[in-house]
């Protein structure tokens, strides 16, 4: 842990929910530069890959990340406010959430697994405005990801979009608006809906057909 501020904690919350105040968090950097911010971890058998961080830039925010699915690469940017929940079973090959943006929130729901090279923002960062009345175009600062959904390689999620449950986000897709309906594929840049229906698993697609075969005895 790296801190120049003050009132800042880290909790380490076990499987029976007991909390208790460390330091540190296996394989997890944590970086405080401001005052009263709070980063919970609730552990769990899966681990923080090396290099994953997470960085406070300001004041009176939160980072809270359920039990891990076997393994996590993240890199968090929080800014003033900001609010993470991320739920359990969560996984991710490389991914990078930024809610440098005031008073951002961010929540992910549980068995929510990441690709690599994934990308969520909660805001654009820079300001677009009418020139004629000065009006902020692009505001935003909230994002909110259901259950059981699959993010592929090189997904970029923007602020204010919203994703229901079990979903799957294909491969350099770019999410920048709410889709209401669950059990769907988005694809494209934008994303939009180009299968309805479906769901996911973790297996491999052999071992799913094996197992619904032996439930179906054949």
């Amino acid at each position: 842990m790296i801190e120049t501020g003050n009132q800042n904690r880290i909790i380490l919350v076990a499987q029976d929910g007991t909390e208790s105040s460390v330091s540190q968090i296996d394989g997890l950097e944590i970086i405080f530069h401001g005052s009263n911010n709070e980063c919970k971890i609730h552990k769990g058998n899966g681990i923080f890959d090396k290099g994953s961080h997470i960085c406070f830039y300001s004041n009176n925010a939160s980072v809270e990340i359920g039990e891990i699915y076997v393994h996590a690469l993240v890199a968090i940017s929080m800014g003033e406010n900001a609010r993470l929940y991320i739920g359990n079973d969560f996984s991710s090959n490389g991914t990078e959430f930024n809610l440098i943006e005031r008073n951002s929130e961010i929540h992910l729901g549980n068995n929510v697994l990441f690709a690599r090279n994934t990308k969520v923002y909660s805001s654009d960062m820079h300001t677009i405005y009418d020139v004629k009345t000065k009006e902020a175009l692009n505001f935003k600062n909230k994002i909110s990801l259901g259950d059981n959904i699959w993010i592929c390689e090189d997904v970029m999620v923007l602020g204010n979009s919203e994703v229901k449950s079990d979903t799957v986000i294909a491969a350099r897709s770019l999410v920048n608006t709410q889709f209401p309906m669950p059990n769907c594929i988005l694809s494209g840049t934008p994303a939009k809906v180009v299968k309805t229906g479906i769901s996911w698993s973790r297996c491999f697609p052999g071992e799913y057909i094996a197992q619904q075969n032996s439930f179906e005895g054949k």
